[in-house]
């Protein structure tokens, strides 16, 4: 995996880099995780302004630890699996890759709404998913 732009990030000692799109990996040593971990509420949804217009972002985490004998490419893996479930559990999530994650895998449900025509597609742990979707995200009518 080709990683680019390098930023130290100001007070953590860490280094960011951009993956693609708007995936960033964040190299942090063992003992600023639980600085990382008390401030990702604070990450759900951001504001910021861009030419004059107010605009918000939302984050969502998923980390893992380097056990000194796992790669890099695994440990990104690892990383992206637990961010697809903080996706699913909402905005300023963090979750930590464990092998719990292999145990209860991601399954992705998709539909349209009947009523206002959305697109609905999401990540749900297969444990806890019901048998399909019931209620639609942007207008709340039972699907």
């Amino acid at each position: 995996m080709k990683l680019s732009h390098n930023v130290v990030i100001e007070g953590w000692q860490a280094k960011a880099y951009r993956s693609s799109g708007d995936e960033f990996v964040f190299l942090l040593t063992q003992d600023l995780i639980g600085r990382l971990l008390s401030t990702s509420p604070s990450l759900g949804i951001i504001g910021f302004s861009y030419n004059e217009k107010q605009l918000t972002a939302a984050m969502s985490i998923g980390y893992s630890r380097s056990d000194g004998k796992t790669s890099f490419d695994d440990l990104l893996e690892r990383a992206e699996l637990a961010c697809q479930l903080a996706k699913a559990q909402g905005d300023g999530t963090c979750v930590e890759w464990t092998q719990d994650l292999l145990l209860n895998p991601l399954m992705r449900m998709s539909g349209k709404c009947s009523n206002c025509e959305a697109r609905i597609s999401c990540n749900i742990p297969k444990q806890n998913a019901p048998s399909k979707l019931k209620l639609c995200p942007c207008c709340g009518q039972f699907l």
